[in-house]
């Protein structure tokens, strides 16, 4: 019950995470980024994979990074983060691909 196993959907996290692999999140890191890893983050109730940092200095917040560089990274403080309804589901400890 403190793990979880979902498929990646989307290009997003590439070369990282590839579309259909399979990530095993830590639900016990659900409460806040506690160190510069990959998370699932639940926006607006949409689910996404991505790098997430913690901001340093006023207003605190994330930087949310795709590994693809054909995405752009983007920060929320912290207010951004609740209006939006952000919530971190977990830390991605694990990856499986498909061969």
């Amino acid at each position: 019950h403190k793990l979880a196993m979902i498929m990646v959907d989307g290009d997003s996290m590439v070369p990282t995470l590839q579309p259909s692999d399979l990530i095993l999140i830590d639900l016990r890191e659900a409460k806040a980024v506690r160190r510069d890893a990959i998370y699932v983050v639940q926006i607006n109730g949409a689910l996404v994979v991505k790098r997430v940092q913690m901001r340093m200095g006023g207003g605190g917040g994330l930087k949310v990074i795709s590994d693809n560089p054909s995405y752009e990274s983007w920060s929320l403080t912290d207010d951004e983060a609740e209006s939006m309804r952000v919530k971190i589901v977990g830390r991605v400890v694990w990856a499986g691909k498909r061969m």
